[in-house]
């Protein structure tokens, strides 16, 4: 009878063993999924993006790139917040999120980092502010380095070696130097790789959910924003023709906006900012 009863309890450890095995490979998979869904929507979102926004900029007319980014943020802040008042996040409380000196930089970065971004892609073409994008992924691995003392392995190196070449040849056709759109691309680099890189060290140091971030960011960036548009967008925003036509163009080009920043902030935050850099190489 002991015998029998000994045997029939490592059956049972040998079944909850198997159940704790399956359980583990499922959620392996669903994660492996929900990764896969998330890198490749990001990349589809970020050409919808820069095609939006290229569209705006050429066929609009709409030579405002500062206050496009400006209704870029007004646009995420409205949507995250019918997001919070939906129930769709929990938000972090306020004095888990101070706003000390990593803070106040987060926000300065936010203020003029895609506003920089909307000023050289309106300023060059798409091959010269892809190509000027690939100078981003050396500064990130400078920045991951003296923020957080994060170095990238051989290995990793050589396939970043190898797709940003393969990214500078297929752009290369596309390329138009002009004095301007070098200043602001050149200007961007640095500050994009600085963007990346903080956020994920603001994420890390306060434990905050990506919206709860943004929620707390963007209203301190946006005057900021606005007042960068006030004296570097050229006159004429208040005389433009406002139409159904562009209005709705600026609304998509908004949604556009708020999708791809939860998604680039939760590639951040899930992975890593060379992670994010690397992808976008892919668009």
């Amino acid at each position: 009878m002991i015998f029998i009863s000994i045997e029939k309890e490592r059956f049972r450890v040998q079944e909850g063993k198997k159940v704790v095995q399956m359980s583990k490979s499922k959620e392996a998979k669903r994660s492996a999924t929900e990764s896969a869904v998330l890198l490749g929507s990001n990349v589809l979102l970020a050409v919808a993006v820069i095609f939006s926004n290229k569209i705006v900029f050429t066929k609009l007319h709409f030579k405002f790139p500062i206050f496009l980014t400006l209704i870029h943020y007004v646009t995420i802040f409205i949507g995250i917040e019918a997001c919070r008042r939906l129930g769709v996040y929990r938000q972090t409380p306020w004095k888990q999120l101070p706003l000390n000196q990593d803070m106040v930089l987060m926000v300065l970065l936010v203020a003029v980092g895609v506003a920089l971004n909307n000023a050289s892609l309106r300023a060059n073409a798409v091959g010269t502010y892809q190509l000027l994008k690939l100078l981003v992924t050396p500064g990130i691995c400078i920045c991951d380095y003296l923020l957080m003392g994060k170095t990238i392995s051989r290995k990793r190196m050589f396939i970043l070696c190898i797709v940003c070449f393969g990214v500078a040849v297929a752009t290369v056709s596309d390329v138009e130097l002009r004095a301007l759109g070098l200043c602001l691309g050149l200007v961007f680099v640095p500050i994009a790789a600085l963007y990346k890189v903080q956020w994920k060290k603001v994420l890390t140091a306060t434990g905050a959910n990506i919206m709860s971030l943004i929620h707390r960011i963007y209203p301190m960036a946006m005057p900021i924003t606005a007042l960068c548009g006030i004296f570097f967008d050229p006159a004429g925003i208040t005389t433009f023709d406002y139409n159904i036509k562009s209005v709705s163009l600026l609304l998509i080009s908004g949604l556009m906006a708020l999708l791809i920043s939860v998604s680039s902030y939760s590639i951040v935050a899930i992975f890593s900012p060379l992670t994010h850099q690397a992808l976008g190489l892919l668009k």
